[in-house]
């Protein structure tokens, strides 16, 4: 994070408790609910959820760049992907 380089530390207390209250109430809830061991799995997903959108959120400045340049990623992902695919069925339909 930003945070600790830049030395505001106030910014990364509030990223980390509002990760981890998140995660603790949204877990506590799924136990009441779930009554067995899922709600520990889901409290934790939830925190790393909630630590991905807090850091979007306390650095609005990251947005707009990084999503740009995962849209340019990922469509160079899915030209791969289609070759790739293109050539392992090329590959079976020759072994046939």
């Amino acid at each position: 994070m930003n945070f600790q380089r830049g030395l505001r530390f106030n910014k990364t207390y509030q990223f980390t408790v509002s990760a981890k209250l998140t995660s603790f109430s949204i877990t506590v809830i799924a136990a009441f609910v779930l009554r067995n061991y899922w709600a520990l799995v889901i409290g934790i997903m939830i925190e790393e959820c909630a630590a991905v959108i807090l850091s979007y959120a306390m650095e609005p400045h990251r947005r707009a760049s990084r999503f740009r340049k995962f849209a340019t990623s990922a469509r160079f992902r899915s030209g791969i992907w289609r070759k790739s695919i293109g050539g392992y069925l090329y590959a079976i339909s020759k072994n046939r």
